[in-house]
Protein backbone atom coordinates (compact mmCIF):
# COMPACT_ATOMS: atom_id res chain seq x y z
CA UNK A 1 0.00 0.00 0.00
CA UNK A 2 3.08 2.39 0.90
CA UNK A 3 4.28 1.70 -2.37
CA UNK A 4 1.38 2.44 -4.42
CA UNK A 5 0.50 5.60 -2.33
CA UNK A 6 4.59 6.67 -3.05
CA UNK A 7 3.87 5.85 -7.28
CA UNK A 8 0.77 7.83 -7.19
CA UNK A 9 2.28 10.75 -5.71
CA UNK A 10 4.95 10.57 -8.39
CA UNK A 11 2.51 10.18 -11.41
CA UNK A 12 0.58 13.15 -9.40
CA UNK A 13 4.04 15.25 -9.46
CA UNK A 14 5.19 14.60 -13.34
CA UNK A 15 1.48 14.20 -15.04
CA UNK A 16 0.92 16.97 -17.28
CA UNK A 17 3.28 20.44 -18.41
CA UNK A 18 4.27 22.45 -15.79
CA UNK A 19 3.78 26.70 -16.44
CA UNK A 20 4.67 26.38 -20.35
CA UNK A 21 5.46 29.86 -21.67
CA UNK A 22 3.09 30.07 -24.61
CA UNK A 23 1.19 33.60 -24.24
CA UNK A 24 -0.64 32.77 -27.77
CA UNK A 25 -2.54 29.65 -26.42
CA UNK A 26 -5.46 29.72 -23.77
CA UNK A 27 -4.97 27.50 -21.03
CA UNK A 28 -7.57 25.15 -20.34
CA UNK A 29 -7.19 25.16 -16.41
CA UNK A 30 -4.71 26.42 -13.98
CA UNK A 31 -3.37 25.67 -10.56
CA UNK A 32 -0.91 28.12 -8.75
CA UNK A 33 1.63 28.47 -11.50
CA UNK A 34 0.87 25.48 -13.64
CA UNK A 35 -0.92 25.16 -16.58
CA UNK A 36 -2.78 22.84 -19.53
CA UNK A 37 -3.15 23.75 -22.58
CA UNK A 38 -5.36 22.12 -25.27
CA UNK A 39 -1.96 21.10 -27.24
CA UNK A 40 -1.99 18.93 -23.83
CA UNK A 41 -5.01 16.93 -24.43
CA UNK A 42 -4.35 16.42 -28.31
CA UNK A 43 -3.96 12.98 -27.87
CA UNK A 44 -7.33 12.58 -25.29
CA UNK A 45 -9.56 14.26 -27.86
CA UNK A 46 -8.54 11.76 -31.10
CA UNK A 47 -11.91 9.99 -30.58
CA UNK A 48 -14.25 12.84 -29.58
CA UNK A 49 -16.72 13.00 -32.22
CA UNK A 50 -19.03 15.95 -30.63
CA UNK A 51 -18.80 18.76 -28.38
CA UNK A 52 -20.86 16.91 -26.27
CA UNK A 53 -17.67 14.23 -26.30
CA UNK A 54 -15.19 16.87 -26.22
CA UNK A 55 -16.90 18.60 -23.03
CA UNK A 56 -16.96 15.56 -20.94
CA UNK A 57 -13.41 14.44 -21.91
CA UNK A 58 -12.23 17.86 -21.15
CA UNK A 59 -13.88 18.31 -18.27
CA UNK A 60 -13.21 15.07 -16.84
CA UNK A 61 -9.87 15.30 -17.06
CA UNK A 62 -9.24 18.36 -15.95
CA UNK A 63 -10.94 18.38 -12.62
CA UNK A 64 -9.21 15.05 -11.53
CA UNK A 65 -5.65 17.25 -12.49
CA UNK A 66 -6.84 19.75 -10.36
CA UNK A 67 -7.56 17.18 -7.49
CA UNK A 68 -4.47 15.57 -7.57
CA UNK A 69 -2.81 18.94 -8.08
CA UNK A 70 -4.64 20.43 -4.64
CA UNK A 71 -4.15 17.09 -2.62
CA UNK A 72 -0.40 16.99 -3.20
CA UNK A 73 0.18 21.13 -2.23
CA UNK A 74 -2.21 20.10 0.90
CA UNK A 75 0.25 17.39 1.51
CA UNK A 76 3.65 18.78 0.85
CA UNK A 77 2.12 21.91 3.57
CA UNK A 78 1.24 19.39 6.24
CA UNK A 79 3.24 16.13 6.39
CA UNK A 80 6.48 16.43 8.44
CA UNK A 81 9.62 17.25 7.14
CA UNK A 82 11.02 14.13 7.66
CA UNK A 83 8.03 12.53 5.64
CA UNK A 84 8.96 14.83 2.54
CA UNK A 85 12.09 13.24 1.75
CA UNK A 86 11.26 10.31 -0.55
CA UNK A 87 14.38 10.17 -1.86
CA UNK A 88 15.25 6.74 -0.31
CA UNK A 89 11.98 5.47 -1.87
CA UNK A 90 12.60 6.51 -4.96
CA UNK A 91 15.65 5.28 -5.20
CA UNK A 92 14.43 1.73 -3.96
CA UNK A 93 11.55 1.65 -6.67
CA UNK A 94 13.76 2.55 -9.21
CA UNK A 95 16.26 -0.77 -8.21
CA UNK A 96 13.28 -2.62 -8.29
CA UNK A 97 12.06 -1.91 -11.45
CA UNK A 98 15.15 -1.39 -13.44
CA UNK A 99 15.78 -5.50 -11.66
CA UNK A 100 12.10 -6.46 -12.95
CA UNK A 101 13.12 -5.00 -16.46
CA UNK A 102 16.04 -7.33 -16.79
CA UNK A 103 14.30 -10.51 -15.27
CA UNK A 104 11.66 -9.88 -17.90
CA UNK A 105 13.97 -9.41 -21.14
CA UNK A 106 15.89 -12.15 -19.51
CA UNK A 107 12.75 -14.69 -19.21
CA UNK A 108 11.66 -13.41 -22.21
CA UNK A 109 14.84 -14.50 -24.35
CA UNK A 110 15.84 -17.75 -22.48
CA UNK A 111 12.47 -19.31 -21.15
CA UNK A 112 11.65 -22.85 -23.80
CA UNK A 113 7.83 -22.36 -23.62
CA UNK A 114 7.41 -26.14 -25.89
CA UNK A 115 5.52 -28.33 -23.23
CA UNK A 116 5.62 -32.38 -24.30
CA UNK A 117 2.63 -34.31 -24.05
CA UNK A 118 4.82 -36.55 -21.04
CA UNK A 119 5.38 -33.34 -19.22
CA UNK A 120 1.23 -32.49 -19.68
CA UNK A 121 -0.21 -36.05 -18.98
CA UNK A 122 2.75 -36.42 -15.85
CA UNK A 123 1.45 -33.56 -14.07
CA UNK A 124 -2.43 -34.20 -15.00
CA UNK A 125 -2.22 -37.57 -13.58
CA UNK A 126 0.00 -36.20 -10.14
CA UNK A 127 -2.12 -33.48 -9.37
CA UNK A 128 -5.39 -34.30 -9.94
CA UNK A 129 -6.40 -32.61 -6.49
CA UNK A 130 -5.12 -29.32 -7.99
CA UNK A 131 -7.02 -30.07 -10.97
CA UNK A 132 -10.99 -29.78 -9.68
CA UNK A 133 -13.01 -27.30 -11.34
CA UNK A 134 -14.49 -23.82 -9.38
CA UNK A 135 -16.92 -23.19 -12.09
CA UNK A 136 -19.49 -25.20 -14.64
CA UNK A 137 -18.17 -25.25 -18.25
CA UNK A 138 -19.47 -26.64 -20.99
CA UNK A 139 -19.31 -27.55 -24.75
CA UNK A 140 -22.16 -26.01 -26.70
CA UNK A 141 -23.50 -24.96 -30.06
CA UNK A 142 -24.84 -21.40 -30.20
CA UNK A 143 -27.33 -19.84 -33.09
CA UNK A 144 -29.05 -16.58 -33.52
CA UNK A 145 -32.07 -15.82 -35.58
CA UNK A 146 -34.43 -13.09 -35.91
CA UNK A 147 -37.70 -13.13 -34.04
CA UNK A 148 -39.54 -13.33 -37.46
CA UNK A 149 -37.71 -16.70 -38.21
CA UNK A 150 -40.38 -19.80 -39.24
CA UNK A 151 -37.83 -23.03 -38.68
CA UNK A 152 -37.22 -22.75 -35.14
CA UNK A 153 -38.71 -26.29 -34.43
CA UNK A 154 -36.29 -27.64 -37.47
CA UNK A 155 -33.44 -26.48 -36.02
CA UNK A 156 -34.34 -27.51 -32.27
CA UNK A 157 -34.86 -31.06 -34.29
CA UNK A 158 -31.44 -31.30 -35.46
CA UNK A 159 -29.14 -29.07 -33.80
CA UNK A 160 -28.84 -32.14 -31.35
CA UNK A 161 -28.52 -34.50 -34.34
CA UNK A 162 -24.74 -36.16 -35.39
CA UNK A 163 -26.63 -37.27 -38.75
CA UNK A 164 -24.38 -36.18 -41.72
CA UNK A 165 -27.72 -35.29 -43.59
CA UNK A 166 -29.09 -33.15 -40.60
CA UNK A 167 -26.07 -31.33 -40.22
CA UNK A 168 -26.11 -30.23 -43.90
CA UNK A 169 -29.20 -29.39 -43.50
CA UNK A 170 -28.67 -26.94 -40.13
CA UNK A 171 -25.09 -25.51 -41.85
CA UNK A 172 -27.84 -24.41 -44.89
CA UNK A 173 -29.76 -22.89 -42.50
CA UNK A 174 -27.64 -20.86 -40.67
CA UNK A 175 -25.79 -19.85 -43.60
CA UNK A 176 -29.00 -18.37 -44.84
CA UNK A 177 -30.46 -17.20 -41.69
CA UNK A 178 -28.46 -17.03 -38.97
CA UNK A 179 -26.78 -13.58 -37.42
CA UNK A 180 -24.91 -15.87 -35.04
CA UNK A 181 -23.60 -19.38 -35.60
CA UNK A 182 -21.05 -20.52 -32.48
CA UNK A 183 -19.67 -23.47 -31.71
CA UNK A 184 -16.41 -22.00 -29.66
CA UNK A 185 -14.22 -24.40 -31.73
CA UNK A 186 -15.66 -27.50 -30.02
CA UNK A 187 -13.53 -26.24 -26.95
CA UNK A 188 -14.56 -25.79 -23.06
CA UNK A 189 -15.80 -22.67 -22.32
CA UNK A 190 -17.36 -21.47 -19.11
CA UNK A 191 -20.70 -21.82 -19.01
CA UNK A 192 -20.82 -18.45 -17.21
CA UNK A 193 -19.45 -16.76 -20.37
CA UNK A 194 -21.69 -18.24 -22.39
CA UNK A 195 -25.15 -16.48 -20.35
CA UNK A 196 -23.53 -13.02 -21.03
CA UNK A 197 -24.81 -14.25 -24.92
CA UNK A 198 -28.16 -15.23 -23.89
CA UNK A 199 -31.20 -12.61 -22.93
CA UNK A 200 -31.62 -15.19 -19.93
CA UNK A 201 -30.09 -16.01 -16.17
CA UNK A 202 -29.98 -19.54 -14.57
CA UNK A 203 -30.12 -18.86 -10.67
CA UNK A 204 -29.52 -23.24 -9.90
CA UNK A 205 -26.90 -23.97 -13.02
CA UNK A 206 -26.11 -27.63 -11.64
CA UNK A 207 -29.47 -28.33 -12.05
CA UNK A 208 -30.23 -27.15 -15.10
CA UNK A 209 -27.42 -28.49 -17.16
CA UNK A 210 -28.56 -31.96 -15.38
CA UNK A 211 -31.75 -31.71 -16.53
CA UNK A 212 -31.45 -29.97 -20.14
CA UNK A 213 -29.29 -29.62 -22.90
CA UNK A 214 -31.15 -26.73 -24.87
CA UNK A 215 -31.68 -23.74 -24.33
CA UNK A 216 -34.34 -21.50 -26.35
CA UNK A 217 -34.90 -17.74 -25.51
CA UNK A 218 -36.05 -14.34 -27.01
CA UNK A 219 -35.01 -10.74 -26.87
CA UNK A 220 -36.86 -7.95 -29.03
CA UNK A 221 -34.75 -8.94 -31.86
CA UNK A 222 -33.47 -12.09 -31.98
CA UNK A 223 -34.47 -15.68 -30.77
CA UNK A 224 -31.14 -17.72 -29.34
CA UNK A 225 -30.83 -21.62 -29.13
CA UNK A 226 -28.09 -23.13 -27.22
CA UNK A 227 -27.52 -26.87 -27.36
CA UNK A 228 -25.56 -27.81 -24.41
CA UNK A 229 -23.22 -31.22 -26.05
CA UNK A 230 -21.51 -31.74 -22.90
CA UNK A 231 -20.69 -30.32 -19.59
CA UNK A 232 -18.62 -30.63 -16.08
CA UNK A 233 -19.67 -29.48 -12.52
CA UNK A 234 -18.16 -27.54 -10.08
CA UNK A 235 -16.29 -29.57 -8.12
CA UNK A 236 -15.93 -32.07 -11.20
CA UNK A 237 -11.91 -33.27 -12.63
CA UNK A 238 -11.42 -30.77 -15.21
CA UNK A 239 -11.28 -32.40 -18.25
CA UNK A 240 -8.13 -32.82 -19.52
CA UNK A 241 -8.12 -30.37 -22.41
CA UNK A 242 -9.66 -27.47 -19.93
CA UNK A 243 -7.05 -28.17 -17.82
CA UNK A 244 -3.88 -27.97 -19.89
CA UNK A 245 -4.97 -24.59 -21.23
CA UNK A 246 -5.94 -23.24 -17.81
CA UNK A 247 -3.73 -24.51 -15.20
CA UNK A 248 -1.01 -27.08 -16.48
CA UNK A 249 0.67 -25.09 -19.48
CA UNK A 250 0.72 -22.30 -17.06
CA UNK A 251 1.99 -23.41 -14.17
CA UNK A 252 4.96 -25.46 -15.84
CA UNK A 253 6.04 -22.59 -17.41
CA UNK A 254 6.23 -20.40 -14.17
CA UNK A 255 7.64 -23.27 -12.18
CA UNK A 256 10.26 -23.48 -15.24
CA UNK A 257 10.37 -18.95 -15.08
CA UNK A 258 11.10 -19.29 -11.12
CA UNK A 259 14.00 -21.62 -11.90
CA UNK A 260 15.48 -19.51 -14.35
CA UNK A 261 14.94 -16.51 -11.83
CA UNK A 262 16.55 -18.40 -9.28
CA UNK A 263 19.69 -19.44 -11.59
CA UNK A 264 20.49 -15.96 -12.54
CA UNK A 265 20.33 -14.86 -9.27
CA UNK A 266 22.56 -17.82 -7.85
CA UNK A 267 24.73 -18.01 -11.09
CA UNK A 268 25.38 -13.81 -10.95
CA UNK A 269 26.02 -13.71 -7.17
CA UNK A 270 28.94 -16.52 -8.12
CA UNK A 271 30.11 -14.69 -10.71
CA UNK A 272 30.39 -11.50 -8.66
CA UNK A 273 32.59 -13.50 -5.99
CA UNK A 274 35.13 -15.03 -8.16
CA UNK A 275 35.61 -11.82 -9.72
CA UNK A 276 36.18 -9.89 -6.60
CA UNK A 277 33.28 -7.81 -6.61
CA UNK A 278 31.95 -9.59 -3.58
CA UNK A 279 32.82 -10.20 -0.33
CA UNK A 280 31.12 -11.69 2.69
CA UNK A 281 32.59 -10.77 6.04
CA UNK A 282 30.18 -12.69 8.28
CA UNK A 283 29.53 -15.64 9.25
Amino acid sequence: MRLLVFISILLMIFSCSENKNLPDEKPVARFLDNYIYWSDLADLLVDAKTKEDTFTIVTNYINKWAKKKVLLDIALKNLPSEQLDVSKEVEEYKNSLLTYRYQQAYVAEKLDTSVSEKEIVDYYNSNKNELILSENIVKAFLIQFSRNFNQLNVVKKIIKSNNPNDIKTLETICNKNAYQCNDFQNEWISFNKILTLLPTTINNQQDFLKNNNLIECKDSNFVYILHIKEYKLIGDLMPKEWAIKNIIIPNILMKRKLKLLEELEEKSLKDYINSNKVEFFYP
